[in-house]
């Protein structure tokens, strides 16, 4: 238990008959302080735990929803076996007893008693095994932790070491603190899976960029598969390319520990796990290939590998099948899930045109030198879109690119509502003023060849002018059009129409051209949709920030205003205990507008409205300022503080009150950080180390603290960041005051 926590614990039990409360609140608080991770959260629920109820054992089991299973998370007290390796799945006995509880707040509160005393025989209701994981598991109580809407797991508590049973307000206290616990987990996971779910969106981009940046064939396949087992963190994988009568798929590329052996292999489509991938033309997860009887346990045979699980897709583009992507052995976790699924699948409809655009690239019929001069067009075009996630960047490049090649007059691209009510004309070029408004308001589906397209999917070209059914251009003067859907997973996520004053004017090649260009800019669209999605999100909780932050100064001056008059004896004289809650309230309270005070630089930060007041700074004068803030904090601990400042400091130019607010966070890291009886040293130099400048001067600040280890080192300057090192985890802090140093800085 940490010195803060058994210092709380023994507050409250010399405060208040009922402790419980006070550790609930302290808890709330320490909770709300800063976005926690879930290993952070469960160290802290664990620590409540043994602190009020004192188990012998406490376990914590949470969810995997990817395999719908339970297994242990963290623990405390008595060890389990080493080799245990306990795990439920959801339709067991245990976790569907506990998803049945409904904890709350009131004073009756249900948790689940289990009693082992019934030997090696299985408990009532359970089976065998479940009971012989329950007998390991050797706890009593078991306290569900339930989410919006599922349980998200539990924990399990053993007998308290005192002998004593658990009364009522002991369940009380863990069911509130279960809630107060699993409130905190999903918001953690909603983060964490956020944070996951843009670093592989960023990954993609940076994958598909890898891919077409070449028109070599065998670099692109090569390409394709590094990518493919580095997007999913797996041992090995091969691309499979169908034959020109589309019965057998062959091995062109594997990677792994026998790729040798097994490319130019073929595997008849139809037949066998990739074979049943390319005739289905659905992707496909196998987390147990062993036992499943399409697995062609031959090639395992030959190769001397063992494949234990495997992931395929299929390579598709203009609905016709390109090949396979086939990955085996996914390191952590060790199964494939459908979120690599989807990930697999946005990656191999790229991959399928890159191999197209490869394929047409080599190939040397003069037929097809036109194309060829088509295909660096598109290598500029895909080089372009993913050079941008500005979502009205790449709607205007789409536009623009598709009448530059087909000399179209007119032209829009229309986003299509996800409830399908109608289209926004979000890009237009050459189209009447009065068509702005549908920038804003809807297209319908039922108007013109533009709503048909989106409702079908299907391209449409008119040549035929007004005589043509669903004719309604968006130039009065148009007499050819041509309106082709973009798809991104076969779904129509926007329409391209383009318009000419000539009749006649598109042909089918122009049709071709055009339905290229729309796969190559849906993955872009989506791309770019998600980062203005991000972006919003980013923005308003940055507004989100900023406005709670100024809404808590408000009462935060009304509490310290108040406790100050107490301590005046506004309200009659206090007694000595009195005292101790006061300090107490408006050292919280200092606590908490130092915590505002970054939270409102973070906001200000972020959305680029912190200003700098520039002027002449007198750097000692600055330096003083920081020494006397910071004396009391440095007497306490017994630190020695040297200054080393050379005499006749020039004045600098920059911002006063920022530079003492810069070296306050380093020297306050510097004395937290740093064991009683050690030293801090201010430096200033005139000029740097090595150089013959002295245009500027030079502030550094060096102690004799705890010190950070290479690989904290490189997340110092994160947002919230703090070392898992416990000397530091000791230490009240948010880990806001670098990163808002830095961006200072």
């Amino acid at each position: 238990m940490s010195d803060r926590l058994q210092h709380l614990v023994k507050s409250a039990l010399s405060h208040t008959k009922v402790n419980y409360q006070f550790l609930l609140q302290d808890y709330g608080r320490e909770l709300t302080l800063a976005p926690l991770r879930t290993e952070r959260i469960l160290a802290m629920f664990l620590d409540r735990c043994e602190a009020a109820i004192h188990p012998d054992r406490a376990v914590v089991f949470l969810g995997n929803p990817a395999l719908n299973t339970y297994s242990v998370s963290q623990q405390i007290g008595q060890p389990l076996p080493p080799d245990s390796h306990l795990q439920f799945a959801a339709d067991d006995e245990l976790p569907r007893r506990l998803a049945a509880i409904r904890t709350g707040y009131s004073d009756k509160t249900e948790a689940l008693h289990i009693s082992l005393d019934s030997g090696s025989s299985p408990l009532d209701g359970f089976s065998a095994d479940e009971s012989s994981r329950l007998a390991v598991l050797d706890t009593e109580l078991f306290v569900p932790l339930h989410g919006t809407e599922q349980l998200i797991g539990w924990i399990a508590l053993g007998s308290r070491q005192s002998g004593e049973s658990y009364r009522q307000k002991d369940m009380a206290f863990l069911t509130t603190l279960a809630n107060q616990t699993a409130i905190a987990l999903e918001n953690a996971q909603l983060l964490e899976a956020t944070e996951r779910r843009a670093l592989q969106l960023t990954s993609l981009n940076q994958v598909s960029r890898s891919i077409n940046q070449t028109l070599d064939l065998d670099k692109v396949l090569q390409l394709i598969m590094e990518k493919s087992l580095e997007l999913l963190d797996a041992e090995a994988g091969s691309v499979l390319l169908t034959d020109e009568d589309d019965k057998y798929l062959t091995f062109e590329v594997v990677l792994g520990p026998v790729g040798n052996q097994l490319r130019g292999a073929r595997q008849a489509i139809g037949s066998g796990i990739v074979g049943t991938v390319a005739h289905e033309r659905k992707p496909l997860i196998v987390n147990e290939a062993q036992t499943d009887p399409r697995w062609d346990i031959s090639f395992d045979r030959t190769t001397e590998f063992v494949t234990r699980n495997l992931i395929c897709v299929p390579m598709i583009s203009h609905d016709r099948l390109i090949g396979v992507i086939e990955v085996l052995n996914k390191r952590v976790p060790a199964r494939f899930s459908e979120e690599d699924t989807e990930l697999l699948s946005s990656f191999a409809a790229q991959a399928a045109i890159a191999i197209e655009n490869a394929r047409l690239f080599t190939m040397t019929d003069q037929a097809l030198a036109e194309r060829v001069q088509q295909l660096h067009t598109m290598q500029v075009i895909d080089q372009q879109l993913n050079a941008t996630l500005d979502f009205t960047r790449v709607l205007d490049l789409t536009l623009q690119h598709a009448m530059d090649a087909l000399g179209a007059d007119t032209g829009v691209v229309g986003i299509l509502d996800k409830e399908e009510n109608g289209l926004h004309l979000a890009a237009q070029q050459g189209a009447p003023t009065d068509y702005d408004r549908y920038r804003d308001e809807w297209w319908p589906t039922e108007r013109g060849v533009i709503g048909q397209v989106a409702r079908t999917g299907q391209p449409i070209i008119i040549n035929a002018g007004p005589a043509a059914p669903d004719f309604d251009p968006i130039n009065p003067q148009a007499r050819s059009q041509i309106t082709v859907p973009i798809h991104y997973q076969d779904k129509v996520q926007a329409v391209v129409s383009l318009e000419s004053a000539r009749p006649e004017a598109f042909n089918q090649s122009d049709l071709e051209f055009i339905t290229r260009l729309a796969d190559h800019a849906a993955i872009a669209i989506e791309n770019a949709r998600l980062y203005e999605q991000a972006q919003a999100a980013n923005q308003a909780k940055t507004e989100f920030m900023s406005v709670a932050s100024h809404e808590l100064k408000i009462p935060m001056t009304s509490i310290k205003g108040y406790a100050k008059l107490l301590t005046l004896g506004a309200a009659g004289e206090l007694n000595e205990r009195q005292r101790d809650f006061l300090e107490i309230i408006s050292s919280n309270v200092d606590r908490m507008d130092r915590l505002v005070a970054d939270l409102l630089d973070v906001s200000r930060i972020e959305a680029g409205r912190l200003r700098l007041e520039m002027g002449r700074v007198d750097v000692q004068k600055a330096i003083e300022t920081v020494v006397q803030a910071v004396k009391t904090q440095i007497e306490a601990k017994e630190l020695t503080l040297q200054l080393d400042l050379p005499p006749g400091l020039p004045p600098a130019w920059g911002d006063q009150d920022r530079l003492v607010q810069i070296v306050t966070n380093l020297v306050s890291n510097a004395y937290k950080y740093t064991p009683n009886g050690g030293k801090i040293t201010i430096t200033v130099t005139d000029g740097q180390a090595g150089s013959q400048s002295r245009d500027f001067l030079t502030i550094s600040i060096r102690d004799t603290g705890v010190g950070i280890s290479p690989e904290d080192q490189q997340k110092l300057f994160t947002k919230f960041f703090r070392a898992d090192d416990p000397h530091v985890r000791d230490v009240p802090g948010t880990g806001l005051g670098l990163s808002i140093t830095k961006s200072l800085v």
